[in-house]
């Protein structure tokens, strides 16, 4: 028995509901109807509405609906990649009676969802492609962007489709110009070239999967999916990439005295005689921390010396 003075609430847990950029959630939304606080809590049962809504401005449009027939103390849902792409709210009711007239609480849950990664499709449009959100392609001097959070295409070219269907939202023009200039700064992943901007990071387009395989698929950085070939990140300073960084390289293969300006930061030996290399740095801050390796790769000693100019001091 529940004490009329004991308040009653709806429970949820996430209390946001994440999707990602194709509609997938990250976790179920999980419902309990409750009796009470804090560690005096009781579960409690209730006849739920459960609504899937898309909300624009102060138009509701119910996308889904569920009334269990009988009282449910628990609701766990998750909202089906295909369906639903426009849902941004959630709308829970509790009742005392079958018929729904009594509310005991009711609780208002958002949907956030993360924004597509720009991805092109380098072939034409045709109608038996499937396309997911954030994929696009060039047709004359205008990008088309699938926009829908669940993945599709049209029955029509998406210039067509535009002109017939302006407010439905598949596909998002850009005029290829203004993108260029300005529009593509607005991108969760911004393409420059080769490189891709995405928050702090500058990132390869090209990578390995999981497998080590080789993989284009740039949208899955930050899982083992792709591990790009050249990561940067602005905000530490952290550089990592399976390749090298070459600034030049020399090789000596006799033991003769040997001389050099340091344009190069790597000198290998391959003498079997005792060599002398003499490195000529310039006056000024600007030789100041020259980083270079000596790499020995013969029997012999190799001995390091250097002269500073200072003619212009």
């Amino acid at each position: 028995m529940v004490a009329e003075s004991e308040r009653l609430w709806i429970g949820v847990n996430p209390e946001t509901v994440s999707l990602d950029a194709n509609n997938v959630q990250a976790s179920p939304l999980q419902v309990r109807f409750w009796a009470g606080e804090g560690s005096d809590k009781v579960a409690m049962s209730a006849y739920l509405t459960f609504r899937v809504e898309s909300v624009v401005g102060s138009s509701v449009t119910k996308l889904f609906e569920d009334k269990p027939e009988a009282k449910v103390s628990s609701y766990n849902y998750t909202i089906p990649s295909d369906k639903y792409a426009t849902a941004n709210r959630i709308s829970i009711y509790a009742y005392e009676d079958a018929a729904r007239t009594k509310e005991i609480d009711s609780k208002l849950v958002n949907i956030i969802v993360a924004n597509p990664t720009p991805f092109p499709r380098s072939e034409d449009w045709n109608v038996d492609n499937v396309y997911k959100n954030g994929e696009y392609l060039k047709q004359g001097n205008v990008l088309y962007m699938w926009t829908s959070r669940v993945s599709g295409n049209t029955e029509i070219s998406p210039k067509e489709w535009i002109e017939a269907h302006q407010e439905s939202g598949l596909w998002t023009p850009y005029p290829y110009d203004k993108l260029i200039a300005a529009e593509i700064a607005l991108f969760n992943f911004a393409l420059i070239g080769s490189a891709v901007f995405q928050d702090e990071y500058m990132i390869s387009q090209q990578g390995v999967d999981a497998s080590g395989n080789p993989t284009e698929d740039y949208r899955k950085f930050g899982t083992n999916a792709f591990t790009p070939n050249l990561k940067l990140n602005f905000k530490t300073g952290d550089c990592e990439l399976s390749g090298s960084i070459r600034r030049g390289m020399v090789i000596f293969d006799s033991e003769a005295p040997h001389q050099g300006i340091t344009k190069n930061n790597i000198y290998v030996c391959k003498s079997d005689s005792n060599t002398l290399i003499t490195l000529f740095f310039s006056s000024g801050s600007r030789s100041f921390g020259t980083e270079f390796s000596i790499i020995n790769g013969g029997s012999g000693v190799v001995s390091i010396g250097y002269i500073i100019n200072v003619s212009s001091i």
